[in-house]
């Protein structure tokens, strides 16, 4: 590694360790109450929602959670099902909406269209425009400020890290922060651990496994809940959706419902195969030892055996935290109900 990329991978370690610190201390506010919502942004919204349609099935009640990030349409379960298997991000429109969209204009490189970067940039622009004013989709805004600094030609010579800097300085003065302060951080998170891993150089084993520990760590933050086959299913399902989706946009542009419905079934058939054998192996509360140290880990120099060698151990000498949710139904009261009787005290 050179030393622009030792110095650059420095700074990406030092944003996740701040967010990471941030998260846990936001964790105690998680009932922050966001002011953010205008009653313009429902009306704009209302064309969206007519051509979609997301009361018609599943498959488009899914598909329109995938574009506005609201999930009020979708069936309780499946939605249980793609937060335990770690998908939540498919559903909050970020840089993995972003990234697939702008692989719809990567055949422009085909036909050698002069200014391709300028078509990219006004295409960012209006997505940027597009969540700004349609949805509160501040990390699809963030995510179009990143690969809008890569593409304008001053800032091409920038390191990773300094354009991580730049972008989230830059969503700061635009008010990402004040909006959503867990979206920032969780942000900063997940794309500080991707351009470490550029830096570094690591393989994929060790991209997966920092994967895992920022998303077992976000359980914590959330007390939600996890596998321990994430590891495996996370990044496959989601390299699955970012495959599906541009095609699913393109064939409900073209007014193809047929390959629509397909593509969307089977993607939603996929997700609940991958819940079932989850939900076999059993559920997981995070724990704040844990998650700390699979983060640590994740970070370590070591060999990609000895790091899954070291999780192993701990994970036996720990107390069986495997279990099911407890429906939080049963601990609601209710009136008692008085029968009818003949006599009344």
């Amino acid at each position: 590694m050179t030393p622009l990329g030792k110095k650059s991978s420095k700074i990406s370690l030092f944003l996740f360790v701040l967010s990471v610190i941030s998260l846990l201390y936001l964790k105690g506010f998680q009932n922050y109450s966001y002011t953010y919502s205008k009653n313009y942004r429902a009306k704009l919204n209302y064309p969206i929602k007519s051509w979609i349609s997301p009361k018609k099935n599943q498959n488009h009640a899914f598909y329109y959670a995938v574009i506005t990030g609201k999930k009020r349409y979708l069936a309780r379960e499946l939605r249980s099902k793609v937060r335990l298997l770690g998908l939540s991000h498919i559903f909050t429109p970020s840089g993995l909406h972003v990234g697939s969209l702008l692989s719809i204009l990567s055949p422009l490189k085909w036909f050698k269209i002069p200014k391709r970067g300028l078509i990219e940039l006004l295409f960012l622009t209006f997505v940027w425009l597009f969540s700004h004013f349609l949805f509160r989709a501040n990390a699809a805004k963030r995510i179009c400020i990143l690969y809008s600094i890569f593409r304008f030609p001053p800032l091409k010579s920038l390191s990773l890290s300094h354009v991580l800097a730049l972008s989230f300085l830059l969503d700061l003065l635009l008010g990402g922060f004040v909006s959503s302060p867990f979206s920032f951080f969780l942000s900063l998170l997940f794309i500080a651990i991707i351009f470490y891993s550029i830096d570094t150089r690591s393989n994929r084993g060790d991209l997966a496994l920092r994967f895992f520990s920022a998303q077992y760590f976000v359980a914590f933050i959330f007390n939600g809940e996890t596998s321990w086959l994430n590891i495996l299913f996370t990044p496959l399902l989601t390299v699955l959706f970012t495959l599906v989706f541009p095609c699913v946009t393109l064939m409900k542009v073209l007014g193809w419902n047929e390959g629509f419905n397909y593509l969307l079934s089977l993607n939603i058939k996929v997700i609940e195969e991958s819940f079932d054998y989850a939900q076999s192996f059993g559920r997981t509360s995070p724990a704040l030892t844990t998650s700390l140290l699979l983060l640590f880990v994740s970070f370590r120099r070591f060999t990609y055996k000895k790091k899954i060698l070291v999780v192993l151990c701990w994970l036996m000498i720990q107390p069986a935290q495997i279990h099911h949710k407890i429906d939080r139904i049963k601990f609601r009261s209710y009136p008692k109900v008085i029968k009818p009787t003949l006599f009344r005290p």
